[in-house]
């Protein structure tokens, strides 16, 4: 992935792109020798890549439905609850906004919130499949994988085309 972002940029002469993938493959994640495709981006890139995160708490969303360990055709999913309590999500939620953004070096300002995140504050996680138990989802949340983070209420599925 981060391969074909590289050729992008060669193609379009280093003009600015926008990649628009799952929060993982965009994060600046490391585990040993292994990164996801931010990571790389980031090593090649430097301060030229910036990690943009989204996250919701309810609505619709589109990913595989998972029964068990059978996978169906990919469907739109939703999630109507409240999110866990104590998770990013949930926090998020009541500000009562409908969306709004946060870069995360400005976290370190706000010693609460910073905090939470140390002590392993969860988000919702969700990837290209689904169970319909969104408790299943959570994982604790790394301030340092995204520059900004984009919260939404409410998401709505991505229209499939034909």
């Amino acid at each position: 992935m981060a391969r074909n972002v590289s050729w992008y940029q060669d193609y379009y002469e280093n003009k600015k792109i926008a990649v628009w993938a799952h929060n993982y493959h965009i994060s600046d994640f490391e585990s040993g020798v292994v990164g996801s495709m931010g990571n790389y981006l980031r090593y090649a890139l430097g301060d030229q890549y910036a990690t943009i995160g989204f996250l919701f708490s309810k609505g619709t969303f589109t990913a595989v439905t998972m029964e068990g360990e059978n996978f169906s055709g990919l469907d739109t999913q939703t999630i109507d609850s409240d999110p866990k309590e104590n998770s990013l999500n949930a926090l998020m939620s009541y500000t009562e906004l409908a969306a709004f953004s946060i870069e995360m070096n400005t976290i370190a300002n706000y010693l609460t919130w910073f905090n939470a995140f140390e002590k392993g504050m969860q988000y919702f996680f969700i990837g290209s499949a689904y169970n319909n138990n969104p408790g299943e989802y959570y994982l604790n949340f790394d301030p340092d994988l995204y520059h900004y983070l984009i919260y939404f209420e409410n998401t709505s599925a991505s229209v499939l085309l034909n």
